[in-house]
């Protein structure tokens, strides 16, 4: 920041671009352009794909993580401020000037609080109160290697004698000791972990555990942190997901945990500072002060919050990942579904055409593991109907989902050559969302219980359009999400939830106003808007949705690219989600074939092309000799591919148009082979060394857990760095089976 006589503040010493290329590591212009392109109110996904040559070719991961550092930037700009604003009612002269100083160069929170709890600092202090004693001073000329005859100062008023002195003195050395930007700069590389210093994080039973009895609800709750009691590790190597058990287990007032330093005055880098031989002493005492009461807390202090906010971000950005990765699943096309909710007393039944139509629902006792003989009579005859059409078994995988898996394996082994096959589907947020007026109105002849099968079922056929109806905090993915900030976990989540949907594109005319309203640039009223015209007509081209109320210049801009018009669709008078307002298909044909002859339609209305590119993409075909109608054709794109001497904007428009929108892409037989089970087996039949396909069910920061069809998920240890992807096939090896503990460990076979 720069600064006036007066010590008025107008702007900090980097820019936002500075700090988002210093804390990314890219090129600062190329941190600049994208800033720019962010003040502007673009978002990650449209820079991510329609902004490749202003970016320097960043890939999505890159412009979400200049994002992140950018709305940080943001955030600390007015945080200085604020600092600024606090320290001004506190201090004033050479000291603010220091302070305001110091929070110019801050990069991050915890520097600007270090700063502000410095110079911030009530008289009540011991430093204060010699403060007030006019000693100040003397102090600084002793600091700065001045020799003072200190007897000069017992006439002072409380000041009766040279030891008296010399404690004011100490304590007001200690202080300015404590105050050095050396002082900081070593705080700071310390907690950022850019040092040798050994440091330990350690772990113990809290002193109210510990009289915990039998029966007490802290008592039950010691068992779940067993492996934090007495627990040490280095800074260097403690993980992540230890670092929140330790904040868990110390919110619940199991355990407390703290920071042990070795030899925190060999860390000071002040231990060699020179002053006047006459007051050696009297400096020594004050530094040995200084790190015992002000050095070594402020170090435990900042390296703490170190630990725990890296072990936030590293938490969120696992669940984000995880969520955007679910919502990128294969739907499963062409199947009737047959959803079961389980649970100890009642298990849940929904019956699903391929569109997700709900057919029919039917609640059943479930007890000692067993469907009622009318249960499986109804089961029985849902598969009759069907008989010859493909159809699954979606199992929830909540409270007594293996018995419920065990039973159905039980159901399919009798009716031999069925074909018939189950698979478990991750409920979680099902009972969240079979309450909500969302679910009232799609299901309003259901109860709850029923809607949550239904909800179970749909995720199987259309995962991103069913995902997008529950809050994604509710959807269990990731570690520990119950132990990070509410507000960035949820907004990295509701960010997370816009890129995976807008990347994966949406069909104008047949989705929800759940789904679009999570497109870029559009929101809840806009949303509903596309819906309200596309019910009087459908919307035949994406320069149609100028008319939509409320969707401004940049609100198009943004949305334009991810809403796709699937001609085919329409032409063939298949109905949209919204569809039932008693138009018939001919008369909506009728509709859409007039768009067609007036030429409002454009066949790069179905590609990933932005209407912005449109005019350089017709020449790119015209160049290419290929028709627009043809551009979806595989001839066409051969031909296309065939292009040379392009500039930089045509090879992005040009791979943009051979790039395809993945609406609904079929999943591979083979996944679907080893997707579906017919059996579920006991962890006590695992042997060491067999190997299976299984299911990712989620990552953590210390593993992948796998489904392989047993009553538990198995353990892949150390997939922090490439984890496979939620809802991919791998194969595993079984390498380890706990059997007291309930626990299967697994590894990734080396062929």
């Amino acid at each position: 920041m720069t600064q006036s006589s007066s010590c008025d503040v107008s702007f900090v010493d980097w820019s936002v671009g500075d700090l988002v290329a210093e804390q990314c590591g890219f090129d600062r212009d190329q941190a600049r352009r994208v800033c720019k392109l962010f003040d502007e109110g673009c978002e990650v996904p449209f820079v991510a794909r329609y902004r490749v040559t202003q970016t320097g070719h960043m890939t999505c991961e890159e412009v979400r993580k200049s994002f992140e550092a950018y709305k940080n930037a943001k955030e600390l700009e007015k945080k200085v401020t604020k600092a600024i604003t606090q320290i001004r009612s506190k201090t004033e002269g050479d000291e603010l000037r220091k302070a305001i100083e110091a929070l110019n160069q801050a990069r991050d929170s915890s520097e600007i609080l270090s700063v502000t709890k410095q110079f911030a600092e009530k008289k009540t202090t011991k430093a204060g109160v010699a403060k007030e004693l006019g000693l100040e001073p003397a102090a600084i000329e002793i600091f700065n290697g001045k020799s003072l005859n200190l007897m000069r100062f017992v006439d002072k008023k409380d000041l009766k004698d040279l030891k008296t002195i010399e404690g004011h003195l100490s304590n007001l050395l200690a202080h300015i000791i404590n105050k050095q930007t050396k002082t900081t700069e070593v705080v700071q590389k310390i907690s950022h972990l850019e040092t040798k210093a050994r440091i330990f994080v350690q772990g113990q039973l809290s002193a109210k555990a510990k009289k915990a009895v039998n029966g007490d609800g802290l008592y039950e709750q010691i068992a779940n942190f067993q492996s934090y009691i007495n627990f040490s590790a280095g800074v260097l190597q403690i993980h992540n997901h230890q670092i929140l058990a330790l904040e868990r287990g110390e919110e619940r007032g199991v355990l407390t945990w703290s920071l042990k330093i070795d030899n925190p005055l060999q860390e000071h880098p002040l231990r060699f500072w020179k002053v006047h031989q006459n007051h050696v002493q009297l400096f020594q005492n004050a530094l040995n002060d200084s790190v015992t009461r002000l050095f070594e807390p402020r170090l435990q202090r900042a390296v703490r919050r170190f630990l725990v906010q890296r072990a936030e971000r590293a938490a969120i950005e696992c669940f984000a990942r995880n969520l955007r990765q679910l919502f990128a699943q294969s739907p499963l096309i062409g199947y009737h579904i047959i959803a079961l909710d389980p649970g100890y007393k009642m298990c849940k039944l929904a019956f699903l055409s391929p569109l997700g139509e709900v057919i029919d629902t039917f609640e059943t006792p479930f007890r000692g593991g067993e469907f009622t003989k009318e249960c499986l009579q109804r089961i029985g005859e849902w598969c009759h109907r069907v008989h010859g059409k493909q159809t699954a078994i979606a199992i929830g995988n909540g409270a007594a989902s293996k018995e419920t898996q065990q039973a159905v394996a039980r159901f399919i082994k009798e009716k031999r050559g069925s074909g018939l096959r189950f698979c478990v589907v991750p409920e979680n947020g099902a009972s969240k969302y079979s309450v909500t007026p969302l679910a009232e109105e799609e299901l309003p002849k259901l109860p709850p219980t029923l809607r949550s099968a239904v909800s179970i079922g749909r995720r199987l056929l259309d995962p991103m359009g069913e995902y997008v109806k529950i809050e994604p905090q509710h959807l269990g993915l990731g570690m520990y999400q119950h132990s990070v900030s509410e507000k960035r976990l949820a907004e990295a989540l509701r960010e997370s939830v816009r890129e995976a949907v807008s990347l994966r594109g949406v069909n104008v005319n047949k989705a929800s106003v759940q789904l679009l309203q999570q497109v870029c640039g559009l929101n809840k009223t806009t949303a509903a808007g596309i819906v309200s015209l596309r019910k009087k007509e459908p919307i035949g081209s994406r320069e149609a949705l100028r008319k939509v109320k409320g969707l401004g210049e940049k609100a198009f801009e943004q949305c334009a690219g991810f809403l796709i018009i699937d001609q085919k669709d329409l032409s063939d008078g298949n109905r949209g989600e919204d569809e039932g307002n008693g138009e018939e298909p001919v008369k909506k044909r009728k509709k859409i074939e007039k768009s067609m002859k007036s030429g409002e339609t454009d066949p790069l209305d179905a590609t990933m092309v932005h209407p912005s590119q449109y005019e350089m993409a017709k020449r790119l075909l015209n160049l290419a000799n290929v028709e627009a109608s043809e551009i979806l054709m595989k001839d066409a794109k051969d031909t296309l591919k065939r292009l040379t001497n392009l500039s930089e904007d045509e090879q992005v428009v040009r791979d943009l148009m051979l790039a395809e929108q993945e609406l609904t892409p079929p999943p591979p037989i083979t996944a679907l082979i080893c997707y579906f089970q017919k059996e579920i087996r006991s962890i006590g039949s695992l042997q060491v060394g067999e190997t299976f396909w299984g299911r990712v069910q989620n990552n953590t920061d210390f593993g992948t857990f796998v489904d392989v069809g047993a009553e538990r998920d198995g353990l892949i240890f150390g997939t922090k760095d490439s984890p496979p992807p939620i809802g991919s096939m791998l194969r595993v090896t079984i390498s380890g089976v706990d059997l007291q503990r309930g626990r299967v460990q697994l590894r990734i076979p080396k062929n």
